[in-house]
């Protein structure tokens, strides 16, 4: 189980490889081609420049008054690249598509002109084309137009009249902030009062490689364990109900306090893996305080977003959560917090006990 120290350095090595990488890429890159009207007129521009070369060759004189030969070479057409063609009739996708694309266009108030020329996508002819579906568009070319038009990538493709569940994708592009995070509280709580998070089991028996269930652990009784190496105590073992393939290193705990709600709510029981592999930074972290405590439950384990940030050769690790009311853990020593496992899902609670190929209860 690597500290968190070792993942903050794993994480500026990263970074350092990133910016390496990419100043190669700035020398190497060739010209910018994008696709729509002006893709074509370069293309026509390059075929008016295609001419018959005139070769002289001095050594080949046969024939010549002059003391040198002429002789043609033809060269090859330039290759045309046709990067969205040009339907006759509108494509139905294409349609519906284009459809959305124009809604959301004149919802931002943008002309076909303008939107062109900020995207820098073609012509006022190209978008239109696209809009009336007689272009099959990119996905690179939906993804600038999403960038431009301040939506996100799926809505070109939300159609409200396929039903509530598209409606509701439709109408969260115009809810606030607040009103989505309401949202996502009543649909968790629905999911977690539905639901049961997982299926007791007796011990599973080894049978090769396949994981088939997984501990339930009590972390209130681990403090330390993970840190030592020892063996944590299992209460169950449990077939979480989650789409996550299960593999060794996997186990069930509660998690406890509000401060990473709406994801995690209170009393969750959530599916771990461990040990963390790669950098952590950035990711959904089960954390074991060495030194100190939760701030918000008082015990040696918390769940939180990692956060490693480095400005001006100084470095900045904290543990924030998702609940805006609750303020980042400032980690001064990475050495007194210890990765123990990355969030897999939240399964929710449990609201009876069942038991297979059992009669005793949990």
């Amino acid at each position: 189980m690597q500290s968190l120290a070792a993942h903050v350095a794993q994480h500026e090595l990263a970074q350092d490889r990133v910016e390496a990488r990419a100043g190669a890429n700035d020398r190497q890159r060739g010209p910018r081609i994008s696709d729509g009207r002006d893709l074509e007129l370069r293309q026509q521009a390059a075929h008016r420049a295609w001419q018959v070369d005139v070769v002289v060759d001095n050594e080949d004189a046969e024939g010549a008054h002059d003391g040198s030969s002429r002789r043609t070479s033809i060269r090859d057409p330039p290759v045309t690249v046709n990067a969205m063609p040009r339907r006759e009739a509108p494509d139905p996708l294409s349609g519906r598509i284009g459809e959305r694309i124009r809604e959301l266009r004149l919802e931002a108030g943008l002309t076909l002109e303008k939107l062109a020329y900020e995207s820098e996508l073609g012509s006022k002819g190209h978008l239109s084309d696209l809009e009336r579906g007689l272009v099959q568009p990119t996905v690179g070319t939906l993804h600038v137009l999403a960038k431009h038009l301040g939506v996100h990538l799926f809505e070109f493709m939300t159609f409200r009249e396929e039903g509530p569940r598209a409606e509701l994708a439709d109408l969260s592009r115009r809810a606030s902030a607040r009103a989505i995070e309401r949202a996502l509280r009543v649909l968790t709580s629905d999911r977690a009062a539905t639901a049961e998070p997982f299926e007791i089991v007796p011990r599973p028996r080894k049978q090769g490689a396949e994981i088939t269930a997984v501990p339930l652990v009590d972390l209130t009784a681990a403090a330390g364990a993970f840190r030592e190496g020892r063996a944590v105590e299992t209460r169950s073992w449990v077939i979480p109900h989650s789409n996550a393939r299960l593999r060794k290193g996997m186990f069930v705990a509660v998690v406890r306090g509000h401060s990473m709600e709406p994801k995690v709510p209170d009393g969750s029981y959530c599916l771990f893996a461990g040990p963390v592999r790669g950098i952590a930074a950035g990711r959904t972290v089960l954390v074991e305080h060495r030194t100190a405590a939760d701030p918000e439950t008082g015990g040696s384990y918390s769940v939180k977003r990692l956060s490693v940030e480095t400005h001006r050769g100084r470095r900045r690790v904290r543990l924030l959560a998702l609940n805006p009311e609750f303020a980042p853990i400032e980690v001064a020593d990475p050495d007194s917090i210890r990765v123990v496992a990355e969030l897999v899902s939240v399964l929710g609670r449990r609201k009876t006990a069942r038991r297979r190929g059992a009669s005793r209860s949990d």
